[in-house]
């Protein structure tokens, strides 16, 4: 099972999605866990000041996540099985 979380931080007209996703096994043991963050400009014009910064969220940033993690999944599991 992949359990995901998610949060932002606005700084100035720039965005940054923290991610992290845990590795569970039908137990509910964790058994690894990726992280990261990216970094993208605002889609909204003058940034997101006083309002919600997912709303300054591209869907390219987040298929960079995406990209970034299964990248991590994979490597994690090829390492698994040597």
């Amino acid at each position: 099972m992949l359990k995901g979380y998610f949060s932002t931080m606005s700084e100035g007209a720039d965005t940054t999605v923290i991610y992290v996703w845990d590795v569970y096994d039908p137990a509910g043991n964790r058994l690894h866990r990726i992280n990261g963050q990216q970094k993208a400009p605002s889609v909204n014009s003058g940034g997101s000041a006083g309002g919600d910064s997912w709303k300054g969220i591209s869907p390219a940033t987040m298929q960079a996540i995406a990209d970034q993690t299964i990248d991590q999944f994979a490597a994690w599991l090829g390492g698994k099985a040597g």
